[in-house]
């Protein structure tokens, strides 16, 4: 109520922002989802999974029904897709870096589910994908006590400071 009773006072410019802006909190807001039924991960998966199975390989289902089985064995069987959020996905990256998996292979789980969850913003269950917000793990691989093998006589001629000079 006080903050209806401060925007009286605001120029009208101020106002419309100020309503725009409590508009995406209201229930009816820019980032409620269109469909308001909630739906399952499982539900969502087979809905997604029926609509471009003829135009995938057996290969991408077999990865997408394996990539999918190990989140839903992460965060549990019964979720819904509308509460997945960026720290879940971040549980369930570290999840499987701690079973072992190197990060390219956590790289490739999370390509099925971005897939799923795209699918999930473009119908309406959630606003935005939380996969595309989470700590992606770097898929560089990080050498370990490399080192580089410098000959004696480099060394010697690099500690008398009057060679080093002449010899480059």
């Amino acid at each position: 109520q006080s903050v209806i009773k401060a925007s009286d006072q605001l120029p009208y410019e101020d106002r419309v922002k100020l309503a725009v802006y409590l508009s995406t909190y209201l229930p009816d807001g820019i980032n409620t989802p269109l469909n308001n039924k909630l739906i399952s991960f499982n539900e969502a998966r087979i809905e997604f999974k029926d609509e471009v199975k003829r135009d995938k390989s057996s290969q991408w289902l077999e990865h997408f029904d394996r990539d999918t089985q190990y989140l839903k064995d992460c965060l549990g069987e019964d979720i819904n897709v509308q509460d997945i959020t960026v720290k879940m996905m971040n549980k369930f990256i570290s999840h499987r870096l701690n079973q072992g998996k190197a990060p390219g292979t956590v790289l490739r789980n999370l390509l099925s589910i971005t897939q799923l969850m795209d699918h999930c913003v473009n119908v309406g269950y959630i606003t935005f994908n939380p996969v595309d917000k989470c700590n992606k793990p770097s898929n560089q691989v990080q050498k370990k006590n490399e080192f580089t093998f410098i000959p004696d006589d480099v060394i010697a001629k690099l500690i008398n400071k009057n060679n080093i000079v002449d010899e480059y």
